[in-house]
């Protein structure tokens, strides 16, 4: 024992030549010891004997036979720092330096090798994590089901194991539909009845059995599958498609010839109500319905009723919402908290502060757990549970797993996700188009997006390919072919495919990124401190001669000092300047300002409505809103009064109509006909 304690104190003298030495000679009768001082010498770094793999060796060694030394000599040997505490801690560096090293290599057997080592390392699970996440790649790149079988065999305890699931069914899918046609469809179905992705089969027959989207393709559908899960999506949209001129004998003639029909209810609500348009209204604080003569169709009997869509409208009573149908009638009950108006059969609703989603039943096809629900596009639609979005069909099944810290509403196939500080696209298997790297995301054209990579923007392609690479402070959107792009102080032009048309030159002004956008092929531009305007190759068509230009127009506002005129796209001077401020003619009108009046004018400087009013804005391209004393009207834009100047607000809703509001009065303007709707007395 006397070589071992002369071993341990050359040890923590740090001669290490004599420590090795008297350690080797003691092996074979002081192993665990003597091993464990070989197993510190090659873990340290400062002397020549430094070797990993030779440490581990000495400390497993050690480890092993440490119950085999008698305790006198344990007692004796702690003085030394040779105790079970030690030895774990000793055994947890050697560990984590292997840990390091094989970062280095970073492969899945190196991994696996470590695992199987060092089973008892803190770095276990972070070392299992990353040999999964690479065997998880290497079967994504393979992408075969095939592949994710054997992932799933050798890693059955796999925190990958949801995702690789997930495209196994995938991949399952696509090699067994590969054909693409019915039959394969309809062949898969019969082969995998447990598959996730079976409703996707059903959707897939549906599809390309309906692609005509005529009425003989849709009742052919029904009749050959009546359990698909479309049947009831079949049966509307037979209807749909039937009712293309939606008049009462039409009507009566589709009851006819589909007596069958599941919804014939709603085919008689909707052969009474064809020709009736609802208005919300209201009588003191309660709110019913009435038709475009005034007439009331529903009793003001709620606290609230939006405008009807899909045949049915959200309605208030008793501080609860649900909706009601033409008649006035409750279809789903007043048990919720808010709601949305239908779309594609479905609506949100909120109880408890949580979301769900329900069909024109009632059914709930989401049950109301969800912190945020999104609206159905491309037959999906987002929600949110806890802290991550995942995606759902209108049926409420799962499409793409809740993995995303964000989430947008599909379009054309692909949706914008948030995964951590990055976005990212995914298809409609949940697929990332490419890696999550970049901190902002959006689409420039149909083949190229716009991404931000350290405060600085370029274009990449959907394949996350660079194409111009992050110079530009700023890229605005795609007009005429052409976005201005910002670099440093100065802005210029680029294509749609990203090549530099206009380099960087001219100067930047308030709200540049949208007056100075290419209308055809002008734009408005500054330099030298003066506005013009400019063709598609940069060159000023109309000199950079003006304080101030209006948006482009045939006829647009221009001052060269204290006061506003108007120009045509010859630079001549159309009226001359003598308005403190003016706006550019749009649709023969023009906004203008004296003193602190303002009115319109027509081309000729004739006033359309005097220069009177306390404020005017655009409605649209015919019609303008005036504001006097704090009540507001509606003109035409030929100056005609549609709307007297006596309402408290006016509000735009829905496409055809402005809510005028009069106190605890509702009355409308109905834009096709400009026709003032009041309920009737």
């Amino acid at each position: 024992m006397k070589k071992i304690e002369k071993a341990y104190r050359k040890l923590e003298q740090m001669d290490y030549f004599r420590a090795k030495k008297y350690f080797e000679s003691s092996l074979r009768k002081k192993t665990s010891p003597a091993a464990f001082g070989l197993a510190t010498i090659y873990y340290r770094q400062d002397n020549p004997f430094h070797n990993i793999d030779s440490a581990y060796n000495y400390i497993i060694l050690a480890e092993n036979n440490f119950h085999k030394l008698k305790p006198k000599w344990h007692r004796r040997l702690e003085r030394y720092g040779y105790d079970s505490l030690r030895m774990d801690s000793l055994r947890e560096l050697i560990s984590s330096a292997m840990f390091r090293r094989i970062e280095k290599s970073n492969s899945v057997d190196a991994w696996t090798l470590f695992m199987d080592k060092n089973p008892n390392s803190n770095d276990y699970p972070r070392a299992e994590f990353i040999r999964d996440s690479l065997a998880f790649e290497e079967a994504r790149a393979i992408n075969t089901s095939e592949a994710y079988l054997r992932f799933q065999a050798y890693y059955p305890n796999s925190s990958f194991h949801d995702q690789v699931e997930q495209q196994y069914y995938s991949a399952q899918f696509r090699e067994e539909t590969e054909g693409g046609n019915i039959e394969a469809y309809e062949t898969f179905m019969t082969k995998y009845p447990n598959s996730p992705y079976l409703s996707e089969a059903e959707d897939k027959i549906y599809e390309l059995t309906t692609a005509n989207n005529t009425v003989e393709a849709f009742n052919r559908f029904l009749v050959r599958y009546p359990q698909n899960r479309n049947r009831e999506e079949a049966w509307r949209k037979l209807y749909q498609v039937y009712m293309y001129d939606y008049s009462e004998e039409r009507i009566q003639m589709f009851q006819r010839e589909f007596p069958e029909y599941p919804f014939m209810s709603e085919i008689d609500m909707d052969l009474k109500m064809a020709k009736k348009v609802f208005l919300p209204y209201k009588k003191g604080r309660l709110f019913g319905a009435m038709d475009l003569k005034g007439e009331i169709l529903i009793e003001p009997t709620f606290e609230l009723i939006s405008f009807f869509r899909e045949g049915l409208a959200l309605a208030g009573k008793n501080g609860k919402y649900g909706y009601i149908n033409k008649a006035g009638e409750e279809v789903i009950p007043f048990i919720y908290e808010s709601g949305t108006d239908f779309e594609e059969g479905r609506a949100v609703v909120e109880q408890d502060g949580k979301f769900g989603l329900i069909d024109r039943t009632g059914k709930i096809i989401l049950d109301t757990e969800y912190d945020d629900i999104g609206a159905f596009s491309d037959g999906l639609v987002y929600a949110q549970k806890g802290e991550k979005y995942g995606y759902y069909d209108r049926f409420g099944e799962m499409r793409i797993n809740a993995r995303f810290d964000e989430a947008f509403a599909f379009s054309q196939g692909i949706a914008k996700v948030q995964v951590g500080e990055n976005q990212a696209f995914i298809n409609e298997e949940g697929n990332y188009l490419f890696q999550p790297k970049y901190e902002h995301l959006e689409f420039f054209t149909k083949d190229l997006l716009i991404y931000e990579e350290e405060d600085k923007k370029g274009l990449i392609n959907a394949q996350g390919k660079v194409v111009v690479a992050a110079k530009y402070d700023e890229i605005g959107e795609l007009s005429f072919g052409m976005a201005i792009v910002k670099k440093g102080d100065t802005y210029g032009y680029i294509s749609a495919f990203g090549e530099q048309v206009i380099a960087p030159q001219f100067e930047l002004y308030p709200n540049y990124i949208l007056l100075s956008q290419f209308r055809e092929y002008s734009a408005i531009a500054k330099q030298k401190d003066k506005f013009g305007i400019i063709d598609r190759t940069g060159k000023f068509t109309i000199p950079n001669q003006y304080d101030a230009l209006g948006e482009f127009s045939s006829l647009m506002a221009f001052t060269k000092g204290k006061k506003w005129g108007f120009i045509n796209l010859q630079n001549k001077v159309e009226i001359a300047p003598k308005y403190d401020f003016a706006e550019s003619f749009r649709s023969g009108g023009a906004i203008v300002t004296i003193g602190n009046k303002q009115g319109v004018i027509d081309v000729k400087g004739e006033e359309l409505i005097p220069i009177q009013q306390d404020l005017v804005e655009r409605i649209d391209l015919a019609r303008y809103l005036v504001m006097n004393k704090d009540k507001y009207g509606v003109y035409s834009a030929d100056g005609k009064v549609i709307v007297p100047v006596e309402y408290d607000d006016v509000r735009a809703i829905q496409n055809d109509f402005l809510v005028l509001i009069k106190g605890e009065v509702l009355d409308y303007l109905y834009l096709p006909e400009n026709k003032l709707v009041r309920a009737a007395k």
